[in-house]
């Protein structure tokens, strides 16, 4: 009568594998089937021994079980075929001289800025090969006269996300930081031909999305109770663990993308707006002048945290500073590409671009990235 029937996967070149059964009485024959990638083990209770190939286990006392352990060797192998296992497999990537490589196929950058510093204005220099996702209500720059007189071949792709919001403002469901992120996937699988280079145009508003999805998340998981707060009182105060949430998805959303873009080869660029660290004036003894002016301890770029400024910047090529200068008809915009202890700002490009750019142009900055060009 066949009790059972067991496959050991061969996981190396010396298996031993334990084969433990319930309480049986009488004369059990194991059977061993070797394959190349697994050993089978028919277990079947016989009167009598009939097959040379099994073992035989017999329980003289009821209720003991049987508990054996099987060798499963790999016959041995000829020389050729051991070295053959003791191979390095091959690695599914490419390999070139650096010199073979093309710079610039995928430009990863960020600008910030203060309100009206031009980041917008930067933006629409993308060209009409653009996709502008706008979170942060800056289209009227882009229709104003002004800029299509300066840049009047520019007419980019554009998609408009803000969340739902209901009475008194709030906000009913938290969709935008999803829709987002569809906007990216549906672009870069479905209509990758129609862009080269997409903009997130602001990345303050899409913080607030994060922020609004967190809030959700974390009363499903029993971590936040903030928005159950918020919806009975009228007004929301975050805890420290609705700004951890947010963090983690912009994080996941900045470190996913950026790799994704790297990966398809186009081009990512995020704006966002500045944040300024201010502290009190202190005299020459380092003690603090009660009632001065507060003092710039720096300018980074606007996301939460103590250090997560400084973090999410590693995962840029270009981190740039808009500033503008002057007024109406007059105004200069112009970009910092390096930085020092007050002020963000790197450029992985050096010698390409000045440490001042003015009137910075996206279109030109990826084209000097890739042809090695410098720019004045």
């Amino acid at each position: 009568m066949k009790l059972f029937k067991y496959q050991f996967p061969k996981t190396a070149h010396f298996n031993i594998h334990s084969l433990v059964l319930p309480h049986i009485t009488g004369f059990l024959n194991l059977k061993l089937i070797h394959t190349d990638k697994a050993l089978q083990i028919e277990g079947e209770l016989v009167g009598k021994v009939e097959d040379k190939d099994t073992i035989t286990l017999i329980d003289p006392i009821e209720g003991t079980h049987y508990e054996h352990n099987v060798i499963d060797d790999i016959p041995d192998l000829s020389v050729e075929e051991t070295v053959a296992m003791n191979e390095p497999t091959e690695p599914k990537v490419s390999f070139a001289k650096l010199s073979e490589t093309k710079p610039g196929e995928s430009v990863i950058m960020m600008d910030y800025g203060s309100s009206g510093s031009g980041k917008t204005e930067f933006h629409g220099t993308g060209g009409s090969r653009a996709f502008i996702i706008d979170t942060g209500d800056g289209l009227e720059t882009l229709r104003a006269p002004g800029f299509h007189s300066r840049h009047p071949n520019s007419d980019p792709t554009i998609a408009r996300v803000a969340e739902k919001l209901g009475q008194r403002g709030n906000i009913t469901t938290a969709t935008a930081f999803d829709a987002v992120c569809d906007i990216i996937d549906f672009a870069m699988e479905k209509i990758n031909d129609q862009w080269d280079v997409l903009i997130i145009d602001d990345v303050t508003a899409l913080r607030k999305f994060a922020m609004n999805k967190g809030l959700e998340v974390g009363q499903k998981l029993g971590k936040s109770q903030t928005l159950a707060k918020a919806k009975e009182f009228d007004a929301t105060f975050f805890a420290v663990q609705d700004y951890g949430a947010e963090m983690d998805l912009i994080n996941k959303f900045v470190a996913g993308y950026t790799s994704i873009f790297r990966e398809k080869k186009k081009h990512l660029v995020m704006g966002c707006h500045e944040r300024i660290t201010l502290v009190p004036p202190r005299d020459n003894q380092g003690k603090v002048i009660i009632g001065g002016e507060m003092v710039i301890k720096d300018v980074r770029p606007g996301f939460t945290g103590k250090t997560f400024p400084d973090d999410i910047v590693a995962y840029f090529d270009e981190v740039w500073h808009m500033e503008s200068v002057g007024s109406g008809d007059n105004i200069v915009y112009r970009a910092r590409t390096q930085g020092g202890e007050e002020l963000t700002a790197k450029t992985r490009h050096g010698g390409i671009f000045p440490v001042i750019v003015k009137n910075p142009n996206l279109l030109n900055i990826i084209s000097a990235i890739q042809t090695k060009t410098p720019l004045k």
